[in-house]
């Protein structure tokens, strides 16, 4: 029997396939996570019910009663040296502790531009991310002049990406596996390691490839040399084609709809009191450069002034919180807002049931999973949505309710607010599109189909 790796494990997106590829029997299916301790890339995150807050960065998943399957894997390369021997304990954990800081930064806003270095917007964000730095200028000495050491003895010293050496580190555990398909930028290391490989696109296409630096280079030359590219974000389309790729192939992520599905009976509306209120629900990280949360806020106190019977729940989770907290002050909509915490899938489903309406995000014209889930859950989905960068892979367009700006939000909102038979109408259409383009089924299908043929091609000695 064949066997596949799935290499990278961000947002759980190699976990999920695998689980699902892996019920289909053809084919054994292995994921191996890396450096990677984010709730959202631990298989806990998919399978816990809770509302339990867990550590963003550093989970402690010991108080819940789920073990990993067989086929799933993390490791540390920190602890790993180039010729596959245990590290020093001190320094892996000053690369480990350096790292969770570095995400915690970016979390707050912190970012490095071609330009410099852009601070958070908050105040607040900007106190912590001052408080923190020194901390984090002392872990990233230590950590630099680690990595200096090590690829002096490995003699890497010329790579500035760090790729070179984190190859080697993971070169055994590619060994057996007659095909690996890897997640985001990772799909350099099966290109440095010369093995065949699938890449896996989820956003890295938008940005990645042209920043101008040396990972950026190898990104390019490894997506060149893919036996195929699954894209899973259609408007990055524009980005294939500036690379010149000729063998991709549109796939979504898979939403479980016997998971999310809807339900006449919402446990959270009775925890909340909510019987007679009308329920509008933000799941969108904040983040308003690229979810665009000030409009729907912003929409929501416009409705407020003609339907004061609502709440609004927003996800307390993202660089511009302080600043999405600091909004609903200034517009006095504190008594009609409910922050939640971000939520494993499980739980997230009770969120998308308690809703009467969704609003997802309003910038850049696509969506992620927020709206399939939400529109299997029957709930009538606010985004924007620009049709003309999804005709490629879309036999037909979602129905969702296409919104950009915050007049035309708030319309939508009013409308949909005093007309429960339209939100129905638009909740079935929804749950019907999802089930036919966002199905397991059709996941698994595609996937199988893609693998036939590149690795009876391989048997046969041609390259694709």
């Amino acid at each position: 029997m064949a066997k596949i790796l799935h290499l990278g494990n961000i947002a759980n997106n190699a976990y999920n396939n695998a689980k699902y590829l892996n019920k289909s029997g053809s084919i054994q299916h292995h994921v191996l996570n890396f450096d990677n301790t984010h709730i959202m890339a631990c298989p806990e995150w998919e399978e816990i019910d809770t509302y339990e807050p867990v550590d963003e960065f550093n989970p402690d998943w010991s108080q819940f009663n789920f073990n990993p399957p067989d086929w799933y894997q993390y490791t540390e390369t920190s602890s790993i040296s180039a010729t596959g021997l245990p590290r020093h304990s001190l320094l892996s954990k000053i690369t480990l502790q350096r790292r969770k800081l570095a995400y915690w930064l970016k979390d707050q806003g912190l970012k490095k531009t071609s330009n410099g270095v852009n601070f958070p917007a908050s105040f607040s964000a900007k106190i912590k991310v001052v408080a923190a730095f020194p901390i984090y200028a002392f872990l990233h000495l230590a950590h630099a002049t680690s990595f200096k050491l090590e690829n002096l003895r490995s003699n890497t010293y010329e790579d500035k990406t760090g790729y070179f050496l984190l190859s080697k580190k993971l070169a055994p555990k590619l060994k057996g596996f007659n095909l690996t398909q890897a997640y985001g930028a990772d799909i350099i290391i099966p290109y440095m390691l010369g093995v065949p490989y699938i890449a896996y696109e989820h956003g890295t296409l938008r940005e990645l490839p042209f920043d101008g630096t040396a990972r950026a280079s190898l990104l390019c030359k490894a997506y060149t040399k893919a036996k195929l590219t699954i894209v899973t974000n259609p408007d990055v389309i524009t980005s294939i084609k500036k690379l010149d790729l000729k063998n991709y192939l549109y796939i979504p992520h898979a939403v479980d709809c016997n998971r999310f599905t809807p339900s006449e009976k919402s446990q959270l509306r009775e925890q909340f009191n909510l019987e007679d209120q009308l329920v509008i629900l933000a799941p969108a990280r904040q983040n308003w450069d690229i979810k665009g949360n000030n409009k729907y806020i912003e929409a929501f106190a416009t409705l407020l002034k003609q339907s004061p019977n609502c709440k609004l729940f927003i996800c307390d989770w993202g660089q511009h919180r302080d600043l999405t907290k600091e909004l609903v002050k200034n517009l006095g909509l504190s008594n009609h807002v409910e922050y939640y915490l971000p939520c494993p899938k499980m739980s997230s489903v009770h969120y998308y049931q308690l809703a009467d309406i969704v609003v997802d995000q309003f910038e850049a014209g696509a969506f992620g999973g927020i709206t399939p889930e939400a529109m299997a859950c029957e709930k009538p989905t606010l985004v924007y949505y620009e049709p003309s960068v999804h005709e490629w892979c879309f036999d037909t367009h979602p129905p969702v309710v296409n919104t950009f700006s915050s007049d035309d939000i708030a319309q939508e909102l009013i409308t949909l607010s005093s007309n429960p038979q339209k939100r129905a109408e638009l909740g079935r259409h929804g749950r019907e599109w999802v089930l036919r383009e966002y199905s397991i089924a059709q996941l698994v299908e595609r996937h199988n189909r893609i693998y036939s043929q590149i690795l009876n091609h391989e048997s046969a000695g041609d390259r694709l």
